[in-house]
């Protein structure tokens, strides 16, 4: 018997759907052909698969048994067609990378793609820019781009990640503050004033960036518009805000102030998929790692100023 797999497989998501009508949504396709192609398998393989009443279907017996392997062919028509994507991207004079916006303003960033377009001037680099780090995981996760430069830690279980450089945090605050006076301020000195913080979904990235808030006893102010929009709403509502890079917007009437003791840090992140390789993805991760070591070197004086300070 010969079967047509591909009605095996749209049998399974009948099956896990218990409606043609969701069933043809989930594969774009009509509702009437699908129940028609359903039938035509049912009509090769000699029995029922469904039993159908009124507007409800259940599977039969024979249903249920069949759709263990209907589910296993799936699972093994899955894991091919990436492994097939995989193969292609090998092959490819393209390097797809996800960008944050926000990592625009980190020196690193910069430098680690021109270096590597010097490097590998036959290998074309495509940047789909994005607002915010789960945008970048997302596109990561559906295949649309092969690496990602992201605001981390990242914390996901299937990504591996790479620190190419350290945000360097200051604090914007409204002039009509009295710290606005200082020359450098603590987070403690933020008890009970109001800080714009921005949504992050991943718990420990963002108690990273964000922990301090509860911490200090500051009062946090939600901007869900992301980190695009907080200076715009800081300016607004007269809310203090953290700056992460060097080039970020500071709104009129505000200053910003270096912040002296412990501070909040997001750093700059490479971050693929797990078990994900090419010789373009390589060679990009190998020139993060470099410049990683390069960056570690540099901050070394500073650290070791901390550390005799504290």
């Amino acid at each position: 018997m010969r079967l047509d797999f591909d009605r095996v497989l749209k049998f399974a998501v009948v099956a896990q759907e218990l409606s043609f009508t969701r069933a043809a949504d989930r594969l774009c396709t009509d509702q009437p052909w699908l129940s028609r192609q359903i039938m035509q398998l049912e009509g090769r393989l000699g029995f029922a698969l469904f039993k159908r009443e009124a507007s409800r279907i259940y599977l039969t017996p024979d249903g249920e048994e069949f759709l263990a392997y209907a589910e296993k062919l799936a699972e093994i028509s899955e894991s091919t067609t990436r492994k097939a994507e995989e193969m292609q991207r090998r092959r490819r004079l393209n390097l797809r990378i996800g960008v944050a916006r926000f990592t625009y303003w980190f020196q690193a960033r910069n430098i680690l793609l021109e270096e590597y377009k010097a490097v590998r001037s036959g290998v074309n680099l495509d940047l789909t820019a994005t607002e915010t780090t789960e945008g970048v995981l997302d596109m990561l996760r559906s295949w649309t781009v092969d690496v990602g430069l992201v605001m981390g830690p990242v914390g996901e279980a299937d990504m591996e990640e790479l620190c190419i450089e350290r945000g360097h945090t200051t604090l914007s605050i409204p002039e009509e503050d009295p710290l606005a006076a200082a020359e450098s301020v603590a987070l403690s000195d933020l008890r009970g004033r109001r800080v714009a913080v921005t949504p992050v979904s991943n718990e420990a990235r963002r108690d990273f960036i964000y922990g301090w808030v509860d911490r200090v006893g500051a009062v946090p102010v939600m901007v869900p518009e992301g980190h695009a929009f907080m200076a715009d709403a800081a300016e607004r509502e007269r809310l203090f805000f953290i700056n992460l890079a060097p080039g970020e917007k500071n709104p009129p009437r505000f200053v910003r102030r270096p912040i002296h003791g412990p501070k909040p840090r997001a750093n700059l992140y490479l971050v693929k998929r797990k078990g994900i390789t090419s010789p373009a993805m390589d060679r990009l991760w190998r020139l993060g790692e470099e410049l990683a070591t390069q960056k570690e070197e540099e901050y070394r004086p500073a650290d070791r100023v901390l550390r005799l300070a504290s």
